[in-house]
């Protein structure tokens, strides 16, 4: 009911004829693409509406497509499967634009009337075309999916997960990447796993199950011939090989990992050796250590047996377990393979030739900070003594290592502490660490291609527009990359500055007592509502710039003296009659009642509040008739029913790095959660933060702040409104808060 009140707003971007304003508004309208996801189903052969007030003369309803359809639907976006599958669900919801045509067996082959997609009626469901005209044209991009010739996604998952597939590293990530979508069926935690709700939907996937299995270690034949047939020219081959130095792309860094995985029990304990194998191959191995470090993000090295790597025997060069130097210890042995490639790459005279800086950066990257001094370095980490060599790099001026008081607060890396270096171990993260240092002003004079290279993925994160991702958790790491965002001219701060004119146009004072306008402001203003609720107090420059917002999340919400109301809507005529309780159940009251009594939801806290505002609120005195039928409490509708794969929203298969989508039209309020809300009172003195509601649990909850007097409870109140995330049962609110909640994920109840 919730999510119906929150696109109600916006029905006239989804109705038939002349009651549609699609063109009108197509900005806005897209803005509730979201809103699809109550129309999904098909029932009679028609796209069915819970409420015909949305439909023109035939009742039917077509929501607005994403605003990044056409990115979706692009060549580039339909090369891969998992584009594929975003286009497909972007598309779904619209796939009465092409009913009756000859596109729709191949377009949609979920709409088919078979179970497998492949058979059956062309004609599932009944055309639109005619009554929603103007909204089926910007389904255009859509019609790119004709003739790609790819399986549903249940036929996908069932062809790339099969038990051969996944034994190598490249057909596990790619089952992975297909899987991610239902993880919540495959989840360990009794909090995140949903397939007991979800029976079927989790069952098109359940060829997923075969990642829970342990990576095989059976012999195979992979691009070095059959691994189990041990000789000492195919051991002096692999060797060769798989040195750090000559693993250049990825490709090569795959064909090692399969050459090294029949040898995974030589470096864990609990994975067995094979028959074919046996450990007394394990010798043979040792060039693998660094290649299986890659392959498992423990964090640090992985050693034979977990054990200290030896000095090397005196028989073929294998490396023995325990005793001798350790690898993190203080004497490095050049014989180990990767010091080695370090060690010839960054030599003096090395680094004199031409491309012989560009050589040591590649194997050095990973460890910059090995060479940084000062407390935001990484020197006693157990592996620096392996890129001793990368100080060359520094004296020849291929890298300077940033001065403390360059980085800003917030762009150390994880794990890396402020006592003199951060030690190894799981926290150690040199990809954020990689970023930070190649960010810094004295790194760019000399390589700016470097932070370039690793920040374009994500500079999506410093756009503040409607079509940029800065609210996705991944964007913390990138924080280093606002430098080119800066420098550029252009993404973020002119693309945010187009939509704060429309912002401080729709939320003028002068106008804003106008209904649509209220709506068009809420709009515009939604994906920026963390702004004036405290909850990211890092994008102060940002929220600065969308100050008119203020009127409709605070001044509209009762924070304000406006006892009268003014300026807000009033209630339909006929609202005492269709909310009399004595006639409540005749006819079609009851609904008529729920319609007119939705713009009184902030009466009871829904949406905002607005229970100051005496006068108006007393107009819907008689909505509670209904409002009592399902209380103030709105159960997650992602828990009463997930939808099937072809139906599912296309939030489900998009990649992290998208957008988000305006809040209020896909998030629950914790206060409206089903989990119990709890006042949330200032942080303790000494608690970093300004209070519990402006706090960021990252840091709040972090290691450092839960030493200090007061930081527990400080993290516990700011975790506390949003423990919806992790409740058990119906009060759960995960799924429908994803990108929010894993921003609570630190929480030490999460």
């Amino acid at each position: 009911r919730e999510c119906e009140a929150a696109c109600r707003a916006a029905a006239c971007c989804m109705a038939a004829g002349t009651k549609s304003c699609f063109l009108e508004q197509e900005g806005i309208c897209g803005m509730y693409s979201p809103c699809g996801v109550l129309h999904s189903q098909t029932e009679g052969g028609r796209p069915y509406s819970s409420y015909t007030a949305y439909g023109g003369l035939d009742g039917t309803v077509v929501p607005p497509p994403p605003a990044d359809l056409e990115s979706q639907c692009s060549d580039a976006s339909l090369s891969s499967i998992n584009g594929y599958i975003a286009c497909q669900s972007a598309c779904h919801q619209g796939r009465c634009c092409y009913a009756g045509t000859p596109h729709e067996e191949g377009f949609f082959p979920s709409l088919s009337s078979s179970s497998g997609g492949g058979g059956g009626s062309s004609f599932a469901v009944e055309s639109c075309v005619q009554s929603h005209r103007d909204v089926c044209l910007s389904y255009a991009p859509c019609l790119a999916l004709e003739g790609t010739g790819h399986d549903n996604p249940q036929q996908t998952v069932e062809r790339k997960c099969t038990a051969e597939k996944v034994r190598t590293r490249e057909g596990r990530d790619a089952c992975d990447d297909l899987c991610k979508a239902r993880s919540c069926c495959f989840a360990s935690s009794e909090k995140r796993n949903c397939r007991i709700d979800n029976k079927q939907w989790c069952a098109e996937y359940q060829a997923c199950e075969v990642l829970l299995d342990k990576p095989s270690v059976e012999p195979h034949k992979g691009e070095f011939g059959d691994v189990d047939v041990i000789d000492s020219n195919m051991i002096a081959t692999l060797a060769e090989q798989c040195q750090q130095s000559r693993i250049v792309t990825h490709n090569d860094l795959l064909k090692c990992e399969d050459a090294c995985r029949p040898a995974l029990c030589c470096f864990f304990d609990d994975v067995e050796c094979d028959e074919a194998f046996q450990r007394q191959h394990c010798s043979d191995y040792p060039f693998c250590q660094p290649i299986v470090s890659k392959m498992f993000d423990f964090g640090g090295s992985i050693d034979l047996n977990n054990a200290d790597l030896g000095s090397p025997s005196d028989t073929g060069g294998g490396v023995s377990a325990g005793g001798g130097t350790a690898a993190g210890g203080s004497s490095f042995e050049p014989s180990d393979a990767l010091g080695s490639a370090v060690a010839e790459a960054c030599d003096p005279d090395n680094l004199k030739t031409a491309g012989g800086k560009d050589d040591c950066m590649v194997l050095c990257e990973p460890y910059l900070c090995c060479a940084d001094p000062s407390p935001n370095g990484c020197a006693s980490n157990r592996e620096c003594p392996r890129y001793e060599k990368c100080n060359n790099l520094v004296q020849a001026g291929g890298i300077v290592p940033p001065d403390p008081d360059d980085l800003a607060t917030g762009t150390r890396p994880v794990g890396v502490g402020t006592n003199g270096g951060g030690g190894g171990g799981s926290d150690f993260n040199p990809e954020t660490n990689n970023i930070a240092l190649a960010c810094s002003e004295d790194y760019l004079e000399n390589s700016p291609g470097r932070c370039d290279f690793l920040c374009q993925a994500m500079m999506c994160c410093f756009d503040y527009s409607n079509s940029g991702c800065y609210l996705n958790p991944d964007c913390a790491r990138y924080r280093p990359c606002a430098v080119l965002a800066e420098d550029s001219g252009d993404g973020g701060i002119d693309a945010a500055a187009a939509d704060t004119l429309a912002v401080n146009e729709a939320c003028d004072p002068q106008t804003i007592t106008n209904d649509d306008k209220e709506q068009e402001c809420y709009a515009l203003c939604a994906p920026h509502k963390c702004c004036f609720d405290g909850s990211c107090p890092q994008m102060g420059a940002v929220c600065a710039e969308y100050g008119a917002c203020d009127i409709i999340f605070n001044a509209l919400d009762g924070r304000v003296d406006n006892p009268s109301g003014d300026g807000m809507p009033s209630p339909p005529a006929d609202l005492e009659q269709t909310c009399d309780p004595n006639t409540i159940d005749e006819g079609d009251n009851r609904e008529e009642c729920e319609e007119g009594c939705v713009m009184g939801n902030c009466c009871r806290g829904v949406g905002y509040d607005c229970r100051n505002m005496e006068y108006f609120c007393d107009k819907f005195v008689l909505c509670e008739t209904v409002w009592d039928d399902d209380g103030s409490q709105q159960k997650p509708q992602s828990q009463q029913q997930i939808a099937s794969p072809q139906e599912e929203p296309q939030t489900q298969t998009q990649l992290p790095a998208q957008q988000e989508q305006p809040q209020s039209q896909t998030q629950i309020e914790p206060q409206n959660s089903g989990a119990q809300a709890t006042q949330v009172v200032s942080a303790p003195s000494g608690a970093t933060g300004t209070s519990a509601n402006g706090g960021d649990p990252t840091i709040l909850c972090s290691s450092e702040n839960l030493g200090k007097p007061g930081g527990k409870e400080a993290c516990d109140d700011v975790c506390r409104q949003w423990a919806c995330c992790w409740a058990k049962g119906q009060g759960n609110c995960f799924d429908t808060n994803y990108s929010t909640c894993l921003r609570y994920m630190d929480c030490p109840d999460a």
